[in-house]
């Protein structure tokens, strides 16, 4: 796990859509290992927004890879069976 943290979290379909902050190496680490842990075909980046797409049935490897990863999953979650 990295001191990266996930920003904006939320879901849309099956994908789960943040932003990613962290400081020099710890960010370059957090985008190292969520390429290698989430296959091309379930995650997306748009430079524009600077935001991350990755699809919902990684969410353990979200929770591994950032300091508030399983905080997140969880939270959002919740959030949706509650409506």
């Amino acid at each position: 796990m990295t001191t990266a943290k996930l920003l904006d979290f939320r879901k849309d379909g099956d994908w789960y859509i943040f932003r990613i902050t962290a400081k020099g190496e710890d960010f370059a680490k957090a985008i190292e290992t969520l390429k290698r842990a989430i296959p091309l075909v379930h995650r997306r980046y748009d430079p524009e927004t600077k935001t991350w797409s990755v699809a919902t049935q990684y969410g353990p490897e979200l929770a591994q890879i950032f300091a508030n990863g399983a905080q997140c999953v969880r939270l959002v979650e919740c959030q949706l069976r509650l409506f």
